[in-house]
């Protein structure tokens, strides 16, 4: 059987969580699915799990490299796919169960679109999932069509059979990956069918998800054909960087032609402390300013682009404000503690450099701020309303209590 989709997870230091994830994928999809686990040089135990998988089930494809970091990762799996479509799994997450996978490779099959988006959900360390946290625009959905509601219990859909006992998934489990559905537009109800999603053109597609702040950064929340990225001028994930998956989201938009909506919450991220996503260093702050920078300055998507591409560009912009002041105090976190290996000169004149660096990181954010007047969902919008009316530092020291107060 031809592989229809690859679904690509790096793995590094997160074997409590691995078995999960691959269970997730391993228990809803059949031989037109193959999983790439990328072992980036684990220093746990997760590089053996991801053999032993291996040694049990065909469809699995394990790559072992030196750590070279998330990105360089993705970058190894892509190059040793073989699907017509890419998925990005974390290998601390996981995908919903109840066959919400097959449906969505019943929905590539079916409209063949160079990308589909679907929904996702938070899964916190008290072991609760939130709700779904997108609400895509109706435009996506053929309203002739009468909405279904889908309600999957049945553990049979879940079990996956092999040889080690422990890799069958608990009657918690069961449960919680059984539930499916989701919602749509304005009226939060549950339902998808293949019948009712629409093929849209990219331009209309990108414009309504980026008015309703749909269009994430991140690559884990959309299936991608692999021929997008591929070809003469491949699609890949910028060694080195952080907050990569912000410009692969932008480069995307470039290449998208057509595109449609999986409605339900495929995708369970898990929020834990030490992950990628929560970590914001004075590194992860210069890399985001970088990379927004280069999206100022990228005269083709701008031209070809201009609504959804710097409608996108404003939203990062808001975060950025955030990460800005979080990663000077995560540098000021750290003299504090190291202070007492310190004289009262060394203290201050590190203080005082860490200062400096924060000024000038924030100076050249103030030179790209233009980005918000092209603000079009909620969130940016309001930033522009703030940051007009308080200007930077204000505006962006009350984006970071918000953060802290809500968003953590």
């Amino acid at each position: 059987m031809d592989i229809f989709l690859s679904v690509i997870v790096p793995v590094y230091n997160v074997e409590e969580y691995l078995e999960r994830c691959i269970m997730s994928v391993l228990s809803q999809t059949g031989g037109e699915t193959e999983l790439i686990l990328v072992d980036d040089g684990s220093e746990d135990g997760g590089g053996a799990l991801c053999d032993e998988f291996a040694a049990r089930a065909e469809r699995v494809i394990v790559i072992h490299r030196p750590n070279g970091g998330l990105a360089e990762a993705r970058n190894t799996g892509m190059d040793a796919a073989h699907g017509k479509y890419l998925l990005f799994l974390d290998g601390d997450d996981f995908l919903s169960g109840g066959g919400a996978l097959t449906r969505l490779i019943e929905l590539l099959r079916s409209k063949s679109p160079d990308a589909a988006f679907f929904n996702y959900a938070r899964f916190g360390a008290d072991g609760i999932r939130g709700k779904a946290l997108l609400r895509f625009p109706s435009v996506f959905f053929d309203a002739s069509v009468s909405r279904p509601s889908f309600k999957f219990r049945d553990a049979n859909l879940i079990n996956y059979d092999m040889a080690r006992p422990s890799f069958a998934v608990s009657a918690e489990d069961e449960l919680f990956l059984a539930e499916a559905p989701l919602y749509e537009g304005e009226e939060g109800q549950p339902s998808f069918s293949v019948e009712r999603a629409l093929l849209l053109p990219a331009a209309e597609g990108l414009s309504a998800l980026v008015d309703c702040g749909a269009y994430l950064s991140s690559a884990c929340f959309r299936a991608v054909k692999r021929s997008l990225v591929e070809g003469e001028l491949p699609l890949r994930f910028q060694k080195g960087a952080l907050s990569e998956d912000i410009e692969f989201s932008a480069e995307l938009m470039k290449r998208l032609e057509t595109m449609a909506v999986f409605s339900e919450t495929l995708y369970c991220y898990r929020v834990r402390e030490g992950s990628i996503t929560r970590t914001v260093s004075e590194e992860h702050a210069r890399c985001l300013l970088e990379i927004m920078e280069r999206m100022a300055s990228d005269g083709e998507l701008r031209h070809n682009l201009s609504g959804p591409y710097l409608g996108y560009a404003a939203f990062q912009f808001s975060t950025l404000l955030i990460n800005l002041h979080l990663g000077f105090k995560d540098t000021c976190a750290k003299l504090d503690k190291g202070r007492e290996s310190l004289n009262k000169s060394e203290y201050f004149e590190l203080r005082s450099a860490a200062n400096a660096r924060f000024e000038a990181l924030c100076r050249r954010a103030k030179s790209i701020s233009w980005l918000l007047d092209y603000a079009r969902d909620s969130r940016a919008r309001l930033v522009r309303f703030s940051y007009k009316l308080l200007g930077f530092e204000l505006t962006s020291r009350l984006l970071l209590t918000y953060f802290r107060l809500f968003c953590r």
